[in-house]
């Protein structure tokens, strides 16, 4: 089972993406209630949409109520690939400005010390990796810079981990965001 916790990626996902307005046009809905819709058609998937307000929750429920094409799932699926790439580590700066306001490590030797105490630590999620525990990809946004070609912007501790686990070696899985 997958959870797909912000599954709409925080209202950045593709809204203005014509294929995709033409599909809720003709089911007169919304783009999210229509990428709900086709995520939560694969039974092994569980959705966790934000509800802030009780018509948030409204027009979630409302993603439930019609059924996709075949012809129009497999549409959506081209536009919103689903399987992570393998990016090189060292393609990748560590963002100060990821998602939320939350503490990141900026180098290997801080994530080695762990002085802000995450639980799990990168060392102990990274035994986790060589034991075989798989982990979600981390989430990068493709930048034009001299030093990278990416941002990790969700995920640090799982960077980390992965950087520990493999010697910073070994492509880390990634799902790509190609703006903010």
């Amino acid at each position: 089972t997958v959870i797909a916790y912000s599954p709409l990626d925080k209202g950045r996902f593709s809204v203005g993406d014509s294929l995709l307005q033409n599909i809720a046009h003709s089911y007169g809905k919304t783009p999210s209630q229509i990428v709900l819709n086709w995520l939560i058609r694969r039974p092994q998937v569980v959705v966790i949409p934000k509800a802030s307000n009780s018509a948030h929750v409204r027009d979630n429920a409302a993603a439930a109520d019609f059924e996709l094409s075949e012809e129009d799932a497999a549409q959506i699926g081209k536009i919103f690939p689903a399987d992570p790439v393998l990016v090189p580590v060292n393609e990748i700066s560590v963002s100060v400005q990821g998602e939320g306001n939350r503490k990141v490590y900026q180098t290997l030797e801080q994530a080695l010390r762990n002085e802000v105490n995450f639980t799990p630590s990168p060392k102990e999620l990274a035994d986790d990796i060589l034991k075989g525990e798989p982990i979600k990809p981390v989430r990068l946004v493709a930048v034009e810079a001299a030093t990278h070609r990416y941002d990790l912007i969700e995920g640090r501790i799982r960077f980390w981990a992965w950087v520990i686990a493999h010697d910073g070696a070994r492509p880390i899985p990634a799902l790509i965001r190609h703006s903010r």
